[in-house]
């Protein structure tokens, strides 16, 4: 067993353990309604926090309740890190615009 497996659950352990579809499981997390998955290296790899994904077994509305304010700054900062990319590929982007005269 590796260091990330005794922290880690896999997409397949998540949806055993919930009797959840990985589809329902993609639609709950960004309205906070389920634990984010995170990037287990620099592939395709994902996993769940085992402490997270036990929180919300025990008690699924009570783990959205604590956990509010964390994904209210999670999505806050996926926006400005968004936000940043947009404005770096607008500042970079030649203008290969056809009606440049």
């Amino acid at each position: 067993m590796s260091d990330l497996d005794a922290h880690f659950y896999t997409w397949a352990e998540v949806c055993l353990l919930t009797t959840l579809a990985e589809s329902t499981i993609r639609e709950m997390q960004p309205k906070g309604t389920f634990p984010w998955h995170e990037p287990l290296s620099d592939g395709r790899r994902v996993g769940f926090q085992k402490d997270e994904v036990d929180d919300w077994l025990k008690n699924p509305k009570a783990w959205k309740r604590r956990n509010r304010r964390r994904l209210k700054e999670a999505a806050r900062r996926r926006n400005e890190g968004a936000r940043r990319r947009d404005e770096n590929v607008a500042d970079d982007a030649p203008d290969t615009s056809i009606w440049q005269l």
